[in-house]
């Protein structure tokens, strides 16, 4: 009988993984143990390994996907066995979100990850607003990601919240700018201060900009470092002292 090769759980709050190479393909033999990927989280570079001996058959997902914790990413097989049939990997519906939006609408409490939660917390935005797309409802990190990125691309109306940084915020009271009629270059459209200077020009080095996307470990030290700047409070001390006596 075909054995599933699932995406284990490294931690308690994982969710996903990402399969950064894969050291086996198809029809390759394979033995207890042996490692049969690499995957990365958002703590460590771990690897994983092949429960039963066999051979290793339909490979689900590419080197560079993420996977949910617990999916099928393959199967190892007995000689002269196939690849069962199962349902083919989609996203959720539309017709899935606004079922698990009306779960979330009822008195209960509206189920959501630890890591979906302080997500939450840090944006300044209602739990309820979000669609889960995980098991009974449950929102996950990538639906506050979906709808954060839905924001995003949204063009703010005369009462929505224009997103400034304070230093911008200081320049355009003191050179009397609108900061409306301002295109931020920072995350989210947000407004810099550099963005308020006469001789600011983005930069160009005559070449289309390649986007990287943050994965793993990566992705996480750069929310935390956003969290920190965002979060805790930066004072600046200075302090003049006259040294003309001691001269």
């Amino acid at each position: 009988m075909a054995k599933e090769v699932i995406m284990p759980r490294f931690g308690m709050t994982q969710e996903e993984a990402t399969i950064v190479r894969w050291m086996v393909q198809n029809g390759e033999q394979v033995e207890y143990g042996d490692p049969l990927c690499e995957v990365t989280t958002d703590k460590v570079n771990m690897e994983v390994e092949a429960p039963v001996d066999g051979i290793l058959d339909g490979i689900r997902y590419a080197e560079g996907e993420s996977v949910p914790v617990t999916e099928i990413i393959a199967f190892i097989l007995a000689e002269g066995e196939s690849v069962p049939e199962i349902d083919p990997i989609k996203a959720p519906t539309q017709a899935e979100h606004k079922a698990a939006a009306r779960i979330q609408s009822r008195s209960e409490p509206i189920k959501a990850t630890p890591v979906a939660r302080r997500m939450v917390d840090h944006e300044n935005i209602e739990l309820s607003a979000i669609p889960g797309s995980g098991n009974g409802g449950k929102i996950t990190r990538q639906d506050v990601r979906d709808y954060l990125d839905h924001k995003a691309g949204e063009v703010p109306t005369g009462g929505g919240k224009l997103r400034a940084s304070p230093a911008a915020r200081h320049l355009a009271r003191q050179q009397s700018i609108d900061l409306n009629q301002i295109q931020g270059s920072g995350p989210r459209g947000r407004v810099q201060g550099w963005d308020l200077e006469p001789t600011h020009t983005p930069y160009h080095t005559g070449t289309q900009p390649q986007v990287i996307q943050l994965q793993g470990m990566r992705r996480t030290i750069a929310e935390r470092m956003q969290t920190s700047w965002q979060t805790i409070p930066h004072i600046t001390f200075s302090l003049d002292i006259d040294m003309s006596q001691a001269i």
